[in-house]
């Protein structure tokens, strides 16, 4: 495995530890926002695998979806796996801004609630398959 994309990979578990470890503690924002940044880092880690100059930016669903679903499909992740990839980090950006800045926004903890209880194995194994199939 590339040194860049194992470095890629490592972050993205620690990020995900975060999220469960502010999961339990019923912190759900900081979990929300560590998911966010759990799978955004985790779908980079694929860019760089592949040589793809990843933009500087959260979302990378697009840059995916454009270049790389044959290849990804070649590293063994199934075209259904990507997108509910893909699906899962549209509802994280959606909420992530929300999560890390809830002091200022409209939405409560409830709805953070309900958005970690729904994502927070998901990108756990989305994270396990990339780890695996990157590697």
């Amino acid at each position: 495995m590339e040194k860049n994309v194992k470095s890629a990979l490592d972050n993205a578990s620690r990020w995900y530890s975060t999220a469960k470890e502010a999961y339990a503690a019923k912190n759900y924002d900081n979990s929300v926002y560590a998911m966010e940044m759990a799978l955004e880092i985790g779908l980079k880690a694929v860019l760089i695998s592949e040589g793809v100059d990843y933009p500087k930016i959260h979302d990378v669903t697009a840059v995916i979806r454009m270049s790389l679903n044959a290849d990804i499909n070649k590293k063994g992740i199934n075209q259904d796996t990507v997108d509910d990839m893909l699906s899962t980090m549209q509802v994280l950006l959606k909420y992530r801004n929300a999560a890390g800045y809830m002091f200022s926004n409209n939405v409560n903890m409830d709805v953070l609630k309900r958005v970690a209880d729904d994502n927070l194995e998901k990108v756990g194994k989305h994270l396990t398959l990339l780890s695996k199939n990157l590697a």
